[in-house]
């Protein structure tokens, strides 16, 4: 097979690089628990299959001085996020979450301006700014991405097409002023040089704004066995610990802390400059303790790789067996962790006919490296698929009520994480 041998590609050492030291607290004591198979980035998905591509290790480290869980290795963020195609707008779960979190902050502020300033930082196609706007904020973003900061454009979102950094901040300061508040949503996990955003975030600030942001939540990963979201883009697995202590060293103070179903586990952190009159809630206090008794060390991340070796069994087993059996089984969704959990498990084009996904930026693409097609659900004949392997599994209650009266009565989905499900198809 044409992937199996693109799968035997050399890894390529020319576009990455080792991290030698804590992307928090800089201390080079880092210590290596596990190491995932290696992939072509997430996010490359290719017009042909017959492209080849390059593999990157996915190796993960903890730092024994402040105990941050992260990649080991850095690749090129060209490469990455260039042309990304994630766009938030695609989700009507995401368009639901955003309102939310837009009038929440709202509640939370505090302040006398009757359009105080949002920023967002990786702004993504301005799906949620949209929502700011909304609600009365005035908005801009920054989005390094140029085809999704086109999409904010044509959508009347303000945004600079580049990287977070100092000549980004000078420039929204000269053109709307201080921030009320700056947002970051799954993106402080993407950047290498996080001290510096921090403190760039810190000189955009009002002195009594907010900054906030949402990250995928290491104790989530870890109760969920979410390995699939290990890939090149997330280079931080971040835990309150270790990030409330960041913060706090570069001028910030944490005063909430959310846990929300985004990303199958993610937490909204909320937080103030130290001289601010916000005040921390009782949420702060709750997830310190709770990390301070179940604390995440290298035998808690140990225990994690062992099983997801377990999981790899139990799900590949039955995919086999089900395929062995004529059984036509096709995935719903192309999210970025696919490429991790297609490659760990070893499920490619001989176990999955077709991949089927909601964004018009990947369908009539090939998943990376499995080189499976994609395609839109209104071409898809669903009469002869017997078996829906749900890759989007944090979408899964809304895969399922969207296609379950176009399956056979037959069919069954599976839900391979949080916890591996196989669901019959009722036609209800």
């Amino acid at each position: 097979m044409i992937s199996q041998m693109l799968d035997n590609l050399l890894i390529n050492s020319k576009n990455y690089k080792n991290k030698k030291d804590c992307r928090l607290c800089k201390s080079s004591k880092l210590s290596t628990v596990f190491s995932l198979k290696p992939t072509p980035l997430a996010n490359d998905f290719v017009k042909i299959c017959t492209k080849s591509q390059n593999k990157y290790p996915l190796e993960i480290n903890i730092c024994d001085n402040c105990g941050h869980v992260q990649l080991a290795h850095v690749v090129d963020s060209k490469l990455l996020f260039t042309n990304y195609l994630y766009a938030s707008g695609t989700s009507k779960v995401f368009v639901r979450h955003f309102k939310v979190y837009a009038e929440y902050i709202k509640k939370l502020l505090d302040t006398p301006k009757n359009y105080p300033l949002a920023v967002d930082i990786g702004s993504n196609d301005g799906t949620l700014l949209n929502e700011f706007k909304n609600i009365g904020f005035n908005v801009i973003g920054v989005e390094p991405a140029k085809n999704l900061a086109e999409i904010s454009k044509k959508n009347s979102i303000d945004v600079i097409n580049g990287y977070f950094n100092k000549e980004a901040v000078k420039n929204i300061i000269s053109k709307k002023g201080k921030a009320d508040v700056i947002s970051a949503n799954n993106v402080f996990a993407h950047i290498d040089e996080l001290q510096n955003v921090i403190k760039d975030a810190y000189s955009l600030l009002s002195d009594e704004g907010l900054l906030v942001f949402e990250v995928s939540y290491l104790g989530s990963v870890l109760d969920g066995l979410l390995f699939d979201t290990i890939y090149h883009e997330h280079l931080d697995y971040h835990s309150v610990l270790p990030l409330t202590e960041f913060l706090e060293k570069n001028g910030f103070e944490v005063i909430d802390i959310l846990l929300v179903d985004s990303h199958g586990g993610s937490i909204r952190v909320i937080s103030s400059k130290k001289e601010s009159f916000y005040k921390p809630k009782a949420s702060v206090n709750r997830f310190v303790e709770k990390e301070k008794n179940y604390p995440i060390n290298k035998k808690t991340l140990n225990n994690f790789y062992n099983k997801i070796q377990q999981e790899k069994k139990k799900i590949t087993d039955y995919l086999k067996t089900l395929k062995h059996e004529g059984k036509k089984i096709v995935a719903y969704g192309a999210p970025a962790k696919l490429t991790t959990l297609f490659y760990e498990f070893d499920i490619n084009s001989e176990l999955v006919d077709f991949v089927i996904d909601d964004s018009p930026l990947k369908q009539g693409l090939y998943t990376p490296g499995s080189h499976i097609s994609i395609l839109a659900a209104d071409s898809v004949d669903f009469n002869g698929i017997d078996v829906i392997f749900i890759a989007a599994w944090n979408f899964a209650p809304s895969i399922i009520e969207k296609i379950k009266e176009r399956l056979r009565r037959e069919a069954i989905f599976i839900a391979p994480l949080p916890d591996f499900k196989v669901i019959a198809n009722d036609g209800k």
